[in-house]
């Protein structure tokens, strides 16, 4: 996928759901990544990484269905990897 075409759905995305909440579910992953780097522990899978963060938005009050919740996060982690220059 092009970034082009992923800034383009995240755009789509903000404005479905509010960018302020996009905002809090890309800095929950920032924050899993960020875990997982301090902590030196074993990466998570990234099934496992996803449950994690779907789990830590439904304690901060961000209960989506999951379907979208999923999508959300995927893209938030597109984000991250296209401004990490990583592929995505």
């Amino acid at each position: 996928m092009t970034a082009l075409l992923i800034n383009l759905i995240i755009t789509l995305a903000e404005a479905f759901i509010g960018s302020e909440t996009f905002a809090r579910i890309e800095a929950t992953v920032l924050r899993k990544e960020e875990e997982e780097k301090t902590k030196a522990q074993i990466a998570l899978s990234g099934p496992d990484k996803k449950k994690a963060v779907l789990a830590e938005l439904k304690i901060i009050g961000i209960d989506l269905a999951e379907w979208s919740a999923n999508l959300l996060v995927e893209l938030a982690v597109s984000k991250h990897n296209l401004n990490q220059n990583k592929k995505v």
